[in-house]
């Protein structure tokens, strides 16, 4: 996929099982610059405030504006993005973006102070072990792919589950205005992104919900022994197993008879007696998970619950038909992990005020239980610090 050169494709390939291989050194630095901390605070904090800058020229004038949705979103959201990774250094076009890459670099980008550290130290670790110039800019076209490939359409389902459903929408505003206060003057709003990371149970399920019912990836494993399932099927060792999430998301038994409807609280803990009963967290694999979880979930997760926060906090948006469609996934790329609609959605956008809007981090961005993995690191330290 990345059209390595003879000798870009042998860097690569050293020791792939080996820590101080390439893959698993590459794979650490990514891990290690996406987790939760003042790294990963570079990323959203630059981000969330393109966006909010961004939806800030977008509202002026206070007059409707024509869109086609999805186009819109993820034009938004992309930019955003690169903004975040690349520091304003922009690529983009696909037939351009390699040679993007290669000026990109040449131009030291990836050692400007301000580029991020999942930028920076992921290709410094490229340079480091010899790789060309042409050959890292081959390598971040397809980092770029995974970045934003499923980002952009999960920004877009997220928003439209949200604003084309009245309850949903009425359930998230009320608490997300929680998050937000008016300035003095009355001019400005400030949103608190922690605390709609933290406080916004609804928001947040409906997010994983989106994952859930839309979610199409396939995670492999590799069997380590000869196993029988259910006493019918005998996975050999040495073989690789695929496990579609939409095996997992559509099960009864994990998600109840509603489980082929969007239900936004699905997430959230059922409140019963000393303990609250909560679906069984392996059961959703929006993420991935194991040792291929993905490791930008909570750079992603930040990135499209600020984006919909704002949008739905800021805007109303109208279908042009006059009702909101249930877009086809029929031709949906099966190449990303998460459905993306046949036929755009031409819509109406409307500022409810022409007030100014900044987004704010009381704190360290913490991290967030998207996936099962992070609810078990979660509670292995509370374990932990009981003990001392």
């Amino acid at each position: 996929m990345t059209g390595l050169s003879k000798e870009g494709h042998e860097t690569a390939s050293y020791e792939p099982l080996e820590n101080h291989g390439w893959a698993l050194g590459i794979a650490r630095t990514i891990h290690q610059t996406l987790a939760p901390g003042p790294r990963l605070d570079v990323l959203n904090r630059r981000s969330v405030e393109y966006i909010s800058e961004s939806l800030n020229t977008f509202a002026l004038g206070k007059k409707p504006k024509a869109v086609s949705m999805y186009k819109w979103i993820t034009h938004e959201v992309l930019l955003a993005t690169t903004e975040g990774i690349y520091a304003g250094k922009f690529v983009k076009a696909r037939d351009l973006v390699q040679k993007s890459y290669e000026r990109y670099f040449l131009d030291q980008g990836h050692r400007h102070p301000d580029t991020p550290p999942f930028t920076k130290e992921r290709t410094l670790f490229e340079e480091e072990r010899g790789l060309s110039t042409t050959d890292m800019a081959k390598m971040e076209t397809a980092t770029s792919i995974g970045i934003l490939a499923n980002t952009l359409p999960a920004t877009f389902w997220l928003v439209y589950h949200i604003v084309s459903d009245p309850e949903v929408l009425e359930d998230c505003r009320t608490e997300l205005f929680s998050a937000v206060k008016e300035s003095d003057d009355g001019n400005t709003y400030e949103v608190d992104m922690t605390c709609i990371k933290t406080s916004c149970p609804i928001l947040f399920s409906t997010f994983q919900e989106v994952f859930r019912f839309r979610g199409t990836g396939v995670s492999a494993r590799m069997m380590m022994d000869d196993f029988l399932l259910d006493n019918t099927y005998l996975l050999k060792k040495g073989n690789i197993v695929l496990i579609p999430a939409a095996v997992q998301h559509g099960l009864p038994s994990a998600w109840g008879d509603n489980v082929h409807e969007f239900y936004h609280k699905r997430f959230i803990r059922e409140q019963g007696g000393a303990k609250s009963k909560r679906h069984n967290p392996v059961a959703f694999r929006g993420f991935g998970g194991g040792s291929t979880l993905c490791p930008g979930r909570h750079f992603a997760a930040t990135e499209i619950l600020a984006f919909a926060s704002l949008i739905i906090m800021r805007f109303n948006i109208r279908p042009v038909q006059g009702y909101w469609p249930t877009p086809t996934v029929e031709n949906a790329n099966a190449a990303i992990s998460i459905q993306t609609p046949d036929h755009d959605i031409d819509v109406e956008i409307e500022p409810q005020n022409e007030k100014r809007w900044v987004v704010t981090f009381s704190g360290s961005d913490k991290p967030m239980d998207i996936a099962a993995e992070d609810i078990e690191e979660r509670e292995d330290k509370k374990n932990v610090g009981d003990i001392h």
